[in-house]
């Protein structure tokens, strides 16, 4: 599918171009071949900024799998994988690195997550027998990981105190909320379609998770979280990863490993990595600039308000649409969208919170899907790309709705 989905973007790209080209945009085609060159150069600038931080994450990896300090986490949350991932021994080191990049997704440590999600699809490669198409784990993991609760969406609450936001946190709970409801829907369906049934331990975890989910809503009633708490919350995740990188050297110096040649080793590893991500990055940044320069995204905003106006639905969210729209295809792209809303209507305007909270509770479904996918040669994603793109829209209409639940005053 992913396939059909890259190609269909240039051939559309191409049809809507010549239809602006004769309706008088002169310079269309000048635009997108613009467009395809300027996102092929900055494909290839934000793939060293990753290359540095592979090399530099995995190399602390190395030091931390060969102290044995990580798998504490994966015993911990084995019961959990045990159902969700059957296909994957209870030992096997995916476990590790798939419960570390869902700490740091919802930690809001998303320099560290991405090293911690491309290693683990590593090591869930290894169990696949079909080395082209993407295994029930790898699927499962993917769908975890572009559906991740966030606790912590630092990011957002930077941008809305950028924009003059007197509560840069007053999105946190919608947030929290949003991804937790886009998070447990997104086990439903992969589980659905896997066949997997829950059980009473599944059950008691999403009974724990929705008390949780009310707690937080009482806190955030009660005025519990001050307005700066989030100043501490960033000043905590930055502080994490230092305690995480002491933690360890420590185990490592207790387990006698030589760490130095280890993160080297790992480092090495890192850039291997982003060798191979190169070609499959840059083809699709260059697909997303295709998609807007051409009109197309343009014309699917346009079709999606008609469609919004059509059944009748609530249109004080429909400002927010195109960072809505724009999430699935280029996390960048939808800062910057999120950025001029907050800015044009107003960083507590209803469309500007509906904005933050989609942002800070989706993910970039066809970027996940290639470079993870693509770090370790798949070639065929199978339905992960349909049931991503599923997942993501469930937790868009789940942001769009806990907003209405949380900010009535301004849905009308």
């Amino acid at each position: 599918m992913l396939s059909r989905v890259w190609g269909g973007i240039f051939v559309l790209g191409a049809v809507s171009a010549l239809w602006r080209y004769l309706h008088g945009d002169l310079l269309i085609f000048a635009h997108l071949n613009a467009a395809m060159l300027q996102a092929a150069h900055a494909a290839v600038e934000m793939m060293l900024t990753l290359t540095g931080m592979l090399c530099l994450w995995m190399g602390f990896f190395q030091i931390a799998e060969r102290s044995g300090a990580m798998s504490v986490l994966a015993r911990a949350l084995a019961p959990l994988w045990r159902r969700l991932l059957p296909d994957v021994p209870e030992d096997h080191p995916a476990l590790t690195a798939i419960s570390m990049n869902l700490a740091a997704n919802m930690l809001g440590l998303d320099n560290a997550a991405t090293p911690w999600g491309l290693r683990a699809m590593q090591e869930l490669q290894t169990l696949n027998g079909d080395g082209e198409r993407a295994s029930r784990a790898q699927i499962m993991f993917l769908m975890l990981n572009c559906n991740a609760w966030t606790l912590l969406p630092l990011s957002i609450f930077a941008y809305r105190a950028a924009a003059g936001a007197s509560d840069p946190a007053l999105v946190f709970l919608p947030i929290a909320c949003a991804s937790l409801l886009g998070f447990t829907s997104a086990i439903i369906l992969t589980m659905s379609i896997q066949r997997l049934r829950p059980d009473a331990f599944l059950l008691s975890l999403a009974g724990a998770l929705f008390v949780m989910a009310v707690l937080l809503a009482w806190a955030w009633r009660q005025h519990l979280l001050a307005a700066t708490w989030w100043q501490t919350a960033a000043t905590f995740g930055d502080a994490l990863l230092i305690l995480f990188i002491v933690a360890i050297l420590l185990a490592a110096q207790r387990r006698k490993v030589d760490v130095y040649p280890a993160f080297l080793d790992g480092a090495r590893q890192g850039l291997e990595t982003a060798w191979q991500l190169i070609p499959y990055v840059i083809g699709m940044w260059v697909a997303l600039a295709v998609f807007r320069a051409s009109g197309l995204f343009d014309s699917l905003l346009s079709w999606v308000e008609r469609g919004v106006h059509a059944l009748g639905a609530p249109v004080s969210f429909v400002p927010a649409l195109p960072v809505v729209l724009m999430k699935p295809f280029s996390g960048g792209g939808a800062r910057v969208l999120l950025l001029e809303t907050l800015h044009r209507l107003g960083v507590d305007s209803f469309p500007g919170r509906v904005a933050a909270v989609v942002q800070g509770s989706t993910e970039t479904i066809f970027y996940v899907v290639t470079v993870y996918l693509g770090s370790v040669g798949i070639r065929r994603e199978g339905y992960a790309l349909a049931l991503g793109l599923l997942t993501e829209a469930c937790g868009a209409v789940l942001a769009i709705l806990v907003c209405y639940a949380v900010f009535p005053d301004h849905g009308s």
